[in-house]
């Protein structure tokens, strides 16, 4: 893989942080560590300017000289991802009763409301399904 310069370095920031404030889902077609990776070298939930990214990139690499590439496979799969058609309607996913789906989505900080409303349903399932077996 070509080294990657600055001014493509900021334009994969740029990218992923429009990604990151108006799409997350893009972030579930990685695992956890390379979500992370990603957010450790391109710091898309930051609004950084180009002289304070720059700063970030070579303090990240210097201290793991392989981020630069790990994070750009990551990069790499998630643009694949956001550009791939996609059908036009989609028909509704049937929900099994008592299944949730959960898409993972890594985040430098933790969304405390998000978690809560998480946990909020999952009760609420629990409740549902124990009085269900008590009828």
């Amino acid at each position: 893989m070509p080294r990657l310069t600055n001014k493509q370095y900021l334009e994969r920031h740029r990218a992923l942080r429009r990604i990151w404030l108006e799409g997350q889902r893009f972030f579930g077609v990685l695992g956890y560590n390379q979500q992370m990776e990603v957010h450790v070298f391109y710091v898309p939930a930051r609004d950084w300017s180009d002289t304070e990214m720059l700063e970030h990139r070579r303090k990240v690499q210097e201290a793991d000289a392989a981020l630069p590439h790990r994070a750009s496979r990551g990069f790499i799969k998630m643009e694949a991802a956001f550009l791939a058609p996609r059908p036009a309607t989609r028909a509704p996913v049937p929900r099994d009763k008592g299944k949730l789906r959960v898409t993972p989505i890594a985040r430098p900080e933790v969304n405390v409301e998000q978690l809560a409303r998480a946990f909020m349903d999952l009760a609420q399932q629990q409740i549902e399904s124990e009085q269900e077996m008590a009828a």
